[in-house]
């Protein structure tokens, strides 16, 4: 990606003007990071309904995030549906338009940042320009672009730093989020249906043992809820099931005068030696030793890893 930064701090390209409630920060001093992105400028719109951007070009990088409403968006010659959730990026030259919804105009965050070496957020996976995603944290992703604003009115060096770190945490997210199709619309119950999914089994994994279950529990067919979670997810119902009975395990374990084959029977296993063998898959050791280590503060870096696998 080129650097625009020269070209931008001269004169930001302009912000639309059609919004209301609008926040905005343009911080004064970025710093590299773990990520090779600068920070120029953020902020949060309201969009009246009469809100449309077309650009032929823009030197340098947006990602935008909607938390509220709708509207559409072309890139070249796509066309995507944005909702609640739905991050995008687009510049660097990118032809592209963005209207709001006439009847429900959408609420957004963005944040402008050029990029001098788009190597490490390729690896890790960020969204980049023309890539369209979903995320099912959307308080979260408020969350951190609510504090980089924050950060980005601040006069000093710190919170010029801390304005980047909070730019390449939204980045990292983006990561994981789901890739959507263009084809896909906001009304489709692809989304609405993984949600549930997901749901059910943060509420319900102790009940849960099989595929099976969790499909006949949400009424859907289990090729179904596997394509959902190929689309929305990074893991699939299985690793999404264990990992929750895991982290439980681990709970009880730390926290609870409980046995290995009490906390396995309290996360939904019958078979103390299958409990144990994805105890360990997970966390990188016994469920024993898991506890005793914790206890001795000899924690392996293993134990600690967020494997989903």
């Amino acid at each position: 990606m080129q650097d625009g930064r020269h070209r931008v701090r001269a004169g930001l390209p302009p912000i639309a003007t059609e919004v209301t409630d609008a926040a905005y920060c343009f911080p004064t001093v970025t710093t590299p990071n773990t990520l090779p992105v600068r920070l120029l400028c953020a902020g949060r719109e309201q969009c009246m309904p009469t809100y449309h951007v077309s650009r032929s070009e823009y030197p340098c990088v947006i990602v935008e995030f909607v938390f509220g409403g709708k509207g559409r968006l072309r890139i070249g010659e796509t066309m995507h549906d944005l909702y609640p959730g739905v991050l995008f990026s687009y510049g660097m030259n990118a032809p592209h338009d963005l209207w709001a919804d006439d009847a429900d105009p959408m609420n957004k965050f963005f944040a402008i940042y050029t990029c001098e070496d788009s190597t490490k957020l390729d690896e890790l996976g960020c969204i980049h320009p023309g890539q369209v995603r979903c995320s099912l944290d959307i308080s979260g992703i408020r969350v951190l672009f609510d504090h980089l604003i924050d950060e980005g009115k601040g006069s000093g060096p710190v919170q010029g730093m801390l304005s980047n770190q909070y730019l390449q945490l939204i980045l990292l997210k983006s990561a994981v989020a789901a890739s959507v199709d263009p084809e896909d619309s906001a009304g489709n119950g692809g989304l609405a249906s993984y949600e549930k999914a997901v749901a059910h089994i943060g509420n319900h994994y102790t009940e849960i043992s099989s595929l099976a279950d969790l499909a006949a529990a949400v009424e859907l067919s289990p090729a179904y809820l596997c394509r959902l979670f190929r689309r929305f997810s990074k893991e699939t119902p299985h690793q999404c099931l264990v990992r929750h009975k895991m982290n439980r395990a681990a709970e009880l374990l730390m926290s609870q005068a409980m046995n290995v084959g009490e906390v396995a029977a309290a996360v939904g296993y019958q078979d103390t030696f299958h409990f144990s063998r994805l105890f360990k898959k997970r966390f990188g050791d016994s469920p024993k030793n898991f506890c005793k280590n914790i206890s001795a503060g000899k924690t392996k870096p293993s134990m600690l890893q967020t494997n989903q696998k």
